[in-house]
């Protein structure tokens, strides 16, 4: 690997995140790519997980997420019901016109990172993610035009002969990369910023200190920033008369839900060991790096002709996308979200170390974690308001996944998710910011008995809560009455009840 980081002359310092979102084209790496998992350690991973595109006026940003909780009965079976058409709809009671639109709505809850979602710019979002940090309406320019889901798959598309022609049609019999178009654009179900009860104060040496929220302290010549952690989750509502929403439900989300289940559902699927457990494990990634690409393209845009078929209080609360996709089927090489894992392609050996503990030599690693609180320069905008990170993370030895790959979620060789993926390193030293080959996550939820030096928190849950973490993902699922919140209802373990039976 590159040494710079191997050298005392070379301090950590000297290095800064680089979000793997981004459009730019990535080259291939030894990990297996263009292959759908069967019957082994990342099959579940697959089918939890999804490539995300938003699109503004300007740009397109490509991210990965995967299915983290969800409204909805998730046991209907599209291929044997029927949808209840308009129609019949319009025919019965208000009260029954509610529980039929009900009924026809199922929401998906995709993890991904905050860096990804500060793309996500959308008038109908909930608040306050619907204008910027300062109360501000977003740009024209910088709004939400499109979303779409994205995996590879085989596109099982049922065309008529005249509508392609036979070159095509034979490829989409082939696996390829498929984005479809949801008929809304998603909102903000959970965002990582300020979660903790700490804030950061920014000094002129890049040393900075972390105090408590409740501190009457006055710090001169320093700037305070809230705290962050790149995390966040997407709510993404799928109308089931719609038929792309249809689509993603019975053949991407369902098999999605499934996984969950198998991997442990909500009491076991998420890690929650002491910080220094982390150490001696095997990390399994999986996501949808922008590389080039010798396969396919195949976007199913929404059908112009879709209407919301009434206009009742769900749907009020939702916008339709604004621009709405050509169905189409692209041949391209120059740069496409590409399903890879960590499992060498000569070696088949699955799965990715932390970096050596004989690596080190930086005061803020310890054996192949990292300790956010102490570095200055991972800081991020999200929605023009600049915060500052926290908390631990595992720095992946050998893992410079490509710009598409944020978000994806780090399994360990107990199949728990620990961390989420959220982009390798550069070192600033070098003239060309020279990227280093090792992959950042952040880990949701843990506990670290020895504090460190910089005040932090020595524990914090993303996802259930804890005695520092003031804003969790919990909190959300409570006020939905989603199936996560439903299991932390019924359940007896402690590591996810600490939200229970708050008032």
């Amino acid at each position: 690997m590159p040494g710079c980081i191997l050298l005392s002359s070379c301090s950590f310092r000297s290095y800064i995140p680089t979000p793997s979102l981004r459009n730019t084209v990535g080259n291939h790496n030894s990990y297996v790519n263009n292959t759908v998992p069967k019957n082994n350690f990342y099959e579940k991973f697959y089918d939890l997980t999804f490539a995300l595109n938003f699109t503004n006026q300007k740009t397109q940003e490509f991210g990965t997420g995967w299915l983290i909780d969800w409204k909805g009965d998730e046991t209907k079976d599209l291929n044997t019901l029927t949808i209840a058409s308009s129609s019949i709809i319009s025919s019965v009671s208000n009260h029954s016109l509610k529980e039929k639109q009900d009924d026809k709505l199922f929401i998906a809850y995709i993890a991904t990172n905050l860096h990804l979602i500060d793309g996500l710019k959308n008038d109908h979002d909930y608040q306050p993610y619907n204008k910027d940090g300062n109360g501000l309406s977003f740009p024209f320019d910088q709004k939400t035009q499109s979303f779409l889901l994205g995996r590879f798959a085989n596109p099982k598309i049922n065309s008529k002969p005249e509508e392609m022609n036979y070159q095509v049609q034979t490829r989409l019999k082939q696996d390829a990369m498929v984005f479809i178009q949801t008929s809304t654009l998603p909102k903000t179900a959970y965002a990582g910023i300020d979660p903790i009860n700490f804030d950061y104060h920014e000094t002129s040496d890049e040393s900075g200190f972390w105090t408590k929220k409740q501190s009457t302290a006055n710090f001169p010549r320093t700037r305070t920033l809230k705290s962050y952690a790149d995390f966040a989750v997407l709510e993404v509502p799928l109308f089931l008369d719609n038929a792309n929403d249809a689509k993603i439900y019975q053949e991407w989300i369902r098999p999605a839900v499934q996984a969950y289940k198998e991997l442990g559902d909500v009491e076991n699927i998420f890690a929650k060991t002491p910080y220094a457990e982390y150490i001696n494990n095997t990390y399994y990634l999986l996501g949808y790096p922008v590389t080039n690409n010798n396969k396919y393209q195949f976007i199913l845009g929404q059908d112009e002709k879709w209407k919301f078929s009434q206009q009742t209080s769900v749907l009020k609360h939702y916008q339709k996308q604004p621009l709405q996709q050509r169905t189409v089927y692209v041949e391209r090489d120059d740069g496409l979200p590409t399903l890879t894992f960590n499992e060498d392609k000569l070696t088949h050996v699955q799965g990715t170390d932390l970096i050596n503990v004989d690596q080190i030599t930086d005061t803020n690693l310890g054996n192949g974690l990292i300790n956010y609180a102490g570095l200055s320069r991972f800081t991020l905008s999200y929605h023009n308001v600049e915060y500052k990170l926290f908390g631990y993370g595992t720095i992946l030895n050998n893992t410079n996944f490509p710009g598409g790959s944020s978000g994806s979620a780090v399994f360990n060789k107990e199949k728990q998710l620990t961390s989420i993926y959220f982009g390798s390193l550069i070192n600033v030293t070098t003239g060309n910011n020279r990227n280093v080959n090792l992959g950042l996550g952040q880990i949701l939820r843990t506990y670290n008995t020895n504090n460190s030096k910089h005040s932090a928190p020595s524990s914090y849950d993303l996802i259930f809560g804890d005695k520092n973490t003031i804003k969790f993902y919990a909190q959300f699922a409570k006020e939905k009455q989603t199936h996560l919140w439903n299991k932390i209802q019924t359940s007896v373990n402690s590591s996810i009840s600490f939200y229970k039976d708050k008032k």
